[in-house]
């Protein structure tokens, strides 16, 4: 089961929509084939749950700041988004509606992946692909 943060939405969409559009990388069949199954099964709420953002989830981005700014960045990585952030942040919360049972973030973010396993207040995350 995975939750999607609201916003990640947009930005899935927006990636087939560029995909397609803009890069010419896949057809027209393909776009509409993807985007009406990501949205069908966002309607469903089976394997993908829409995540709002609340107020916990600001409350506790004040937990994340600190590490985005005090940890170097290695070679290969660049500063977290506040989007990041947030999704760093609504990690720790289904962390603890969900406790006992595991809770990850999947990323393909080297940076985020870094911050949010730096803490054992933060969900893990997890190198996606």
């Amino acid at each position: 089961f995975l939750y999607v943060p609201q916003f990640c939405v947009a930005e899935v969409l927006n990636t087939y929509a560029r995909l397609f559009f803009r890069e010419n990388k896949i057809t027209g069949a393909l776009y509409t084939q993807w985007r009406n199954e990501f949205t069908k099964a966002i309607r469903r709420r089976r394997t993908i749950y829409c995540y709002d953002l609340h107020r916990y989830h600001n409350m506790n981005a004040d937990r994340i700041y600190k590490k985005e700014h005090v940890v170097p960045y290695t070679r290969n990585e660049n500063a977290l988004s506040t989007f990041d952030i947030l999704v760093i942040a609504m990690g720790m919360e289904l962390k603890k509606i969900h406790s006992p049972n595991n809770v990850s973030v999947l990323t393909r973010d080297g940076r985020l992946r870094r911050i949010s396993n730096m803490s054992k207040n933060f969900a893990p995350a997890i190198w996606f692909e």
